[in-house]
């Protein structure tokens, strides 16, 4: 008995004691993720400046599984970061950003086996030179594109963030022309029968029922270069009539961009993967194939990663 006591106590001893380890291993594991990173460092490691607008390309390999770009910002520049890999690819890339102070404060959130990455909003805090990592999981490998958009004010949807330097004297640049919003809205002229159903914005979806005939619009504000993925789909079945979805999308000056029937040959709901050419405001119309059903529908415009 005494034997069995003693071991028994024993094995309570080193449970605890491997719990403590183990509980300390966590804290120094979570330190060590904390630590800020070394800037000078990721200034050397840099390709190069990927301005707000622009796109990128690289290579990630086995030998070089991470690669570093500077990316300028201004105070309150609000912005996403899409990347994808290239044709062909096996790559599952992932994003981080940080800030010129060493702090992690933006990551992707895309499933870790997706092949297409987005960080969808971040404001920044401070002007200064952040640093973007394009890194592989799962030793992954290939090209793979990424590209900086600029989100319009419309569309930020944060609280404005706390300023930690405002550079004294300096007189804020007038958007260049292609970001500036109309100085009035165009005049939209699409096929008889369409009903404004007001605005939404990027990132809503919005449901209804669309009588046989009919053509609901919706506008919204988006950046030119941004990637969007606009779904049309007909949630009826059963009894219910159920809509033959097309989609439509025009641009800021009221012109026809793109057109859509049906995703692909196994279903009848309406795509449209596109990339924005210019700021501004679009209008969405929501209508069935040929003007010949109706029924329920469901429509969301979401930002995407890219699509090539």
């Amino acid at each position: 008995m005494r034997r069995f006591a003693c071991h028994q106590y024993s094995s309570m001893a080193w449970r605890s004691a491997a719990l403590v380890a183990l509980v300390l291993a966590g804290c120094w594991a979570a330190a060590a993720q904390d630590a800020p990173f070394d800037v000078a460092a990721l200034a050397a490691q840099s390709q190069g400046a990927l301005a707000v607008g622009g796109t990128a390309q690289g290579e990630l390999t086995l030998d070089v599984p991470v690669q570093w770009w500077a990316v300028p910002l201004v105070y309150g520049d609000t912005i996403f970061i899409a990347a994808n890999a290239g044709p062909g690819a096996g790559l599952m890339p992932r994003l981080r950003l940080v800030s010129p102070d060493g702090a992690l404060v933006a990551l992707d959130d895309n499933p870790a086996s997706s092949q297409n990455v987005l960080i969808r909003q971040f404001s920044a805090p401070s002007d200064g030179a952040y640093y973007l990592e394009v890194g592989a999981l799962r030793q992954s490998v290939g090209a793979y594109t990424v590209l900086i958009g600029r989100l319009p004010a419309t569309l930020e949807g944060q609280p404005t963030p706390t300023p930690l330097h405002v550079p004294a004297a300096v007189t804020a640049s007038p958007a260049p022309a292609a970001e500036r919003a109309p100085t009035s809205a165009p005049t939209l002229t699409p096929a008889p029968g369409v009903v404004s159903q007001g605005t939404l914005v990027i990132g809503q979806t919005v449901e209804g029922v669309l009588p046989a005939g009919a053509r609901y619009s919706y506008t919204f504000e988006g950046a030119g270069g941004m990637p969007l993925v606009i779904d049309l789909t007909a949630p009826g079945g059963g009894s219910a009539p159920v809509l033959d979805p097309y989609l439509e999308l025009y641009g800021p000056s009221g012109t026809l961009l793109f057109e859509n029937d049906d995703a692909d040959y196994f279903q009848i709901n309406a795509r449209l993967a596109i990339r924005l050419p210019v700021t501004g405001k679009y209008t969405v119309v929501a209508r069935s194939f040929g003007d010949g059903s109706g029924g329920a529908y469901r429509l969301s415009v979401q930002i995407g990663a890219l699509w090539e």
